[in-house]
């Protein structure tokens, strides 16, 4: 089982069922800046508060495997770094 972090829940929500679909995948943390919007999504999905996070660094050091990013572009090229390290 792959355990899948989103990072930018107004684009990135469309993508949690798709990877819920899959027998292999399962999200287990989301992050964005906007904490109203970030509890609505989550809520939506069942996760745990514990899994929700407003900062990226705490965010990254959630236990998954796979993070995508689905914040405004700007952003990409810093958050992908921070994730590969």
């Amino acid at each position: 089982m792959y355990k899948v972090g989103i990072v930018g829940v107004s684009r990135g929500k469309r993508f949690v069922s798709s990877f819920e679909a899959h027998p292999e995948m399962a999200v287990t943390a989301l992050c964005d800046v906007d904490q109203k919007r970030l509890a609505e999504v989550g809520a939506a999905f069942e996760l745990p508060d514990s899994q929700l996070f407003e900062d990226y660094d705490k965010f990254l050091a959630a236990d998954m495997d796979v993070v995508m990013i689905a914040t405004p572009i700007p952003l990409h090229t810093e958050q992908a770094v921070k994730a590969l390290e």
